[in-house]
């Protein structure tokens, strides 16, 4: 038993012949390169953004409290947060590009309507252009 589970181990981690890029055109591995770098810089600027933003305590990140604030949020107009699908292993590269970008698309609109209220606006500025410019790219593949 144990050889058999030895040898799947490695045979599972061991690279597949021919290219083994996520898509055909050479060209298109630098776009990745770049997306994957503006995803981790947006995901690493999410935090200090906030923090800019938000000068109340009760107001944490991920916290479970936020969801008591959606009926504030109606009232001054700030539109609900897109909700999250599961993916299906069925989707093609382009429906699955496509639906990354209308999601970002709308945080972006969400960020947009939000950022008229702020009093430093700055990193959220800096985070709109780069999740456009995140778009971008993903429109490119």
């Amino acid at each position: 038993f144990a050889l058999p589970c030895y040898m799947a181990t490695f045979a599972r981690s061991a690279p597949l012949s021919g290219r083994n890029t996520l898509v055909e055109d050479p060209g298109s591995e630098e776009i990745i390169h770049r997306s994957r770098s503006l995803i981790k810089k947006i995901l690493l600027s999410i935090p200090d953004t906030h923090k800019s933003c938000i000068h109340i305590e009760t107001l944490q990140l991920n916290s479970s409290e936020n969801s008591k604030l959606v009926i504030m949020a109606s009232n001054i107009g700030i539109p609900s947060a897109p909700v999250l699908r599961v993916v299906s292993k069925n989707f093609s590269l382009e429906t699955s590009l496509r639906h990354m970008s209308e999601g970002l698309q709308l945080h972006r609109a969400l960020l947009s309507s939000v950022s008229p209220r702020l009093e430093n606006k700055d990193k959220v500025t800096g985070l709109l252009a780069d999740i456009r410019d995140l778009v971008i790219q993903i429109n490119k593949v």
